[in-house]
């Protein structure tokens, strides 16, 4: 019997972008409404919260690895089920997020905790998780003969 030993590396880069008004114009595009989208106020509004939440989310770095970690767990393993995801006990998507709602200004935070109760934060937080995407950079694997 033979057994071989696989060692497989990737590199991910991940670049953080701020929320401008851009970046939202582009995320709305995907939306059949986006003409009416764009044109209502609290498009802005509920894309200025966000900004707030991602500023403190930014400043956060161990919440932010954390983050990072999950989304690259997730671009490796999509279906959320498999063994990466134990072995690096990742959490449900926006727990990171959550947990810095308390921190923002009255209004902002109400803003959110109603979108937690609504089970629509995720949704809420849109434009920030368009921000942090890792791309794959690097990828290698050796295999060895193991005795």
């Amino acid at each position: 019997m033979r057994k071989k030993v696989v060692k497989l590396v990737l590199y991910f880069s991940v670049e953080i972008e701020s929320i401008t008004r851009e970046n939202v114009d582009a995320d709305l595009r995907q939306y059949a409404c986006y003409k009416e989208m764009v044109e209502d106020p609290e498009t802005w509004e509920r894309a200025e919260r966000q900004r707030s939440l991602m500023d403190l989310f930014v400043g956060d770095n161990d919440l932010l690895n954390e983050f990072i970690k999950r989304l690259v767990v997730e671009a490796v393993e999509p279906e959320r089920t498999g063994e990466l995801h134990s072995i690096f006990a990742i959490s449900e998507c926006g727990q990171e997020l959550e947990s810095l709602v308390d921190k923002l200004p009255d209004d902002d935070a109400e803003f959110f905790y109603r979108a937690i109760d609504a089970e629509v934060f995720y949704e809420s937080t849109e434009h920030i998780l368009n921000r942090i995407q890792p791309k794959l950079a690097k990828a290698t694997i050796k295999i060895d003969d193991v005795e």
